[in-house]
């Protein structure tokens, strides 16, 4: 059973949960509900419910499946977390391997669920790859975190908003014989390059060159989804507003993650003015910037007149 220390009594507003904090809740209850009324006392004992000993069952019932739910639920910073642990022998459990993202205030790796003593625990940004043990059940939950870009979660790294620029550098031979290689034969790390007629077979081949990299497609039509490559990240031309602000930010994340390991890495953003949303359009394409260990370049097919030049002045590129 995982156990929480020194965590605030919570009371749950059960209507005001998601529906995978629904099913969850309802999980926990029923296994809660086959314990005796002694074993209940125990379990509040132990986990410091308030009464354990001079409330009824059903009312004990609620106030531990409470307890026990709300580490599942967003916390202020500043609020101890306490110990997360599950015992993986008593619960069903798979691998799974996934880059984390925030969806309804609520934060995930692929399908399963990251609590937030997960989440603060292992110091998990959005846009990592996370490699972990997660419960199968009701909802599938993260309880172990294995590592994080291949890297230990002990292992020390910078937040990119807080690393400095650098004087840009050549790629050397890694681009040599490449598509990207080929049209832009001089790039540097860091550059932000307009190309004025990318192709969705141009982006595709950018993420295919022999470095770290980040292809994000937008207003893509189901037709051409076939022609980009798995791994990138595609917002579909049907796609809501908010929906395709959400997968362009999470694109972002996951090209400024793999930059603070101290890689180079390029992101090719095809469909750039799609997104409709000046705040995200000037957020992925003045993200290119080179640190004295790693840097990002973003390749766009920006309207070099859009906003009265404001892309073309702050290009490093344009093709």
């Amino acid at each position: 059973m995982a156990r929480i220390k020194k965590v605030p009594s919570k009371v749950i507003i059960y209507d005001n949960l998601s529906d995978v904090m629904k099913r969850i809740y309802d999980e926990k209850y029923g296994e809660f509900s086959r314990k005796t009324i002694l074993q209940l006392r125990e379990m509040a004992q132990e986990m410091g419910v308030e009464s354990p000993t001079t409330v009824p069952k059903a009312e004990l019932l609620k106030r531990i499946t409470d307890w026990e739910i709300s580490k599942y639920l967003p916390k202020d910073e500043d609020e101890a977390l306490g110990e997360y642990t599950v015992d993986l022998s008593e619960v069903p459990n798979e691998r799974v391997k996934g880059i984390l993202e925030e969806k309804n205030g609520e934060y995930y790796v692929g399908e399963a669920l990251v609590p937030v003593p997960v989440l603060k625990g292992a110091r998990l940004r959005i846009g990592d790859l996370v490699e972990g043990v997660c419960t199968v059940g009701a909802a599938r939950v993260l309880v172990v975190v294995n590592n994080v870009d291949g890297e230990s979660v002990k292992a020390s790294r910078e937040s990119f908003s807080t690393l400095k620029s650098s004087p840009r550098r050549e790629f050397g031979q890694m681009l040599v014989g490449t598509e990207i290689g080929k049209a832009l034969p001089d790039l540097q790390t860091g550059e932000r390059v307009i190309i004025k007629n990318m192709t969705i077979e141009m982006a595709n081949a950018i993420t295919l060159a022999p470095v770290a990299s980040v292809g994000l497609f937008m207003g893509i039509a189901p037709e051409d989804e076939h022609k980009i490559a798995p791994a990138n990240f595609v917002i579909p031309f049907d796609c809501s507003e908010t929906e395709s602000a959400r997968i362009a930010k999470l694109a972002l994340s996951r090209a400024k993650r793999l930059a603070e390991r101290g890689k180079d890495v390029i992101m090719a953003v095809y469909g750039y003015d799609y997104i409709a949303n000046r705040d995200i359009e000037r957020a992925l394409f003045g993200a290119g910037r080179c640190f004295s260990r790693g840097s990002l370049t973003i390749i766009a097919d920006v309207d070099e007149d859009k906003d009265g030049g404001i892309y073309a002045r702050t290009a490093t590129t344009i093709v």
